[in-house]
């Protein structure tokens, strides 16, 4: 009796660990609001930090005027893009997330930077930037899309029926 007990007890938590996986497999994690970091070679860094100690700082040269993106792992840069135009010194205007969009077990880093602002009403523009499974490939040029309006939580939804995110 002792035995059924724990063979039902482990199929109740096998069941529960897959359906629990399963459920979270789509999710994006949120790599929450940047924060003043250092990385080597740049005057001022912002960074957001993800899962596997993957990290997305907006990165500034002082000298160059200019602002760029890299993505790093361990603080080693594995990537490097421009910021859009609009970008200034700000480091507060991108969010990034980790997850795996294309359901195909290999997350995914996606990166959204505000890229203008309207005059008169002031509408935002951000570039999404999804980098496609950097883990399994490397790391290749995004695609890239523009939205207008960009919410952190309010973009990215996460359709429990389907099991997968959606980008409104």
């Amino acid at each position: 009796m002792k035995s059924k007990k724990l063979i039902a007890l482990a199929f109740v938590l096998a069941g529960v660990l897959f359906f629990n996986a399963n459920l979270h497999a789509q999710k994006l994690i949120s790599g929450g609001k940047p924060k003043k970091s250092e990385v080597e070679g740049f005057d001022k860094a912002d960074c957001a930090n993800l899962p596997n100690k993957f990290r997305v700082c907006k990165v500034f040269d002082e000298a160059a005027w200019k602002a760029d993106f890299v993505i790093q792992k361990e603080k080693k840069t594995l990537y490097k893009f421009d910021a859009p135009d609009y970008a200034g010194i700000n480091g507060d205007d991108f969010w990034a997330y980790y997850g795996d969009l294309d359901k195909n077990g290999s997350p995914d880093i996606i990166v959204s930077a505000l890229a203008n602002i309207t005059n008169g009403l002031g509408v935002k523009t951000y570039d999404i930037n999804i980098f496609r499974d950097p883990v399994k490939n490397g790391f290749q040029k995004p695609f890239t899309f523009p939205i207008e309006e960009f919410g952190e939580k309010g973009n990215f939804i996460f359709d429990t029926k389907k099991k997968e995110t959606q980008i409104l």
